[in-house]
């Protein structure tokens, strides 16, 4: 068990800093706009 909580506890130590904060920002908006466009379209369509 210690060591999975070392290996999970690692992982998580090593994901943060990796990812520059212009593209952390830039993929999520993207990625928001466009789930949020299609869940919300396909509802107002199915409703009227």
């Amino acid at each position: 068990r210690a060591a999975k909580d070392q290996k999970k506890a690692a992982r998580a130590a090593k994901k943060p800093p990796p990812p520059p904060p212009s593209k952390t920002k830039k993929q999520p908006k993207k990625v928001q706009t466009k789930s949020v466009q299609q869940k919300a379209a396909p509802r107002v369509g199915g409703k009227r």
